[in-house]
């Protein structure tokens, strides 16, 4: 069994996996990847050393992220560290497992070790909040609250990727109305999570087509010790979610869609 570690010689201890069993997982991925006709643009922006921050809108079924991964393991000849909403940590029987193949649960301090370390993490800042938005917000950021992300890249002073994916947003059809329902019956603790339905009203996801783009390299221009400014920050932030919006956007019109707002079903989704 190999075993991997961070950076060799790093005093930011980051736990082991596997990377065999990411590797094999990541072959796995091959018809997956075939199914979504999956295209990537602008790998030639992700350095192939240092700390290197991905981030991504979301849907419903993240396996963009797991693709993107599997691209940085072929391509790039890195290892990923994808990190998943921090909600799921408490339905994961298999955690250990999860971690073994790279996965792990994103929060603050998780994202900065590994970073500490000079990994390549991708994240989905929106989380279960934007991967199950009301339909209307379809390829609308919802990363309110997650300004201590730009503090952990200014901090460790990481590269940025702003990486906008189309086509998450189609695999399902989100309707919220029996989730609504629910809660106004039962009460506000349970559950929020809306009906997905897929190709043919099922679960499997519909056959669209997944386009992640990577933009241009976004650096801090502040000193490590700038994080700790919550204006700093939130200026970040605004500028990251900002970049990752207009690649959405322009994505969309490009196929015939409406920007930021855009609340119909793309035109040329296949």
């Amino acid at each position: 069994m190999v075993l991997r570690r961070g950076v060799s010689g790093s005093p930011h201890y980051v736990p082991d996996f596997d990377a065999r069993l990411q590797w094999a997982a990541m072959v796995l991925l091959g018809p997956i990847e075939s199914y979504f006709r999956y295209e990537i643009r602008g790998l030639e922006q992700v350095p192939r050393r240092g700390p290197v921050l991905i981030v991504t809108n979301t849907g419903p079924l993240p396996i963009h992220a797991l693709l993107l991964g599997r691209q940085m393991r072929s391509q790039v000849k890195r290892a990923p560290r994808i990190l998943l909403d921090e909600r799921l940590a408490g339905a994961a029987p298999l955690r250990e497992l999860t971690r073994r193949l790279g996965l792990d649960f994103d929060d603050e301090r998780r994202a900065e070790q590994l970073l500490a370390a000079e990994e390549l993490v991708i994240m989905m800042p929106g989380g279960a909040e934007e991967a199950f938005k009301n339909p209307r917000l379809r390829y609308r950021l919802l990363w309110s609250g997650r300004e201590g992300l730009a503090s952990v890249a200014i901090r460790t002073q990481a590269t940025v990727i702003p990486a906008a994916c189309y086509g998450v947003d189609d695999m399902y059809r989100v309707v919220d109305a029996p989730a609504r329902l629910l809660r106004a019956v039962l009460g506000p603790w349970v559950p929020a999570l809306p009906l997905l339905l897929g190709a043919a009203g099922t679960l499997l996801p519909r056959p669209v087509r997944l386009i992640q783009e990577l933009g241009m390299p976004i650096r801090s221009q502040y000193p490590a010790e700038a994080a700790t400014d919550p204006a700093i920050a939130r200026g970040f932030h605004r500028r990251i979610l900002g970049e990752v919006q207009s690649q959405l956007d322009n994505m969309l019109l490009e196929r015939g869609g409406f920007a930021s707002g855009w609340r119909g079903s793309p035109r040329g989704a296949r």
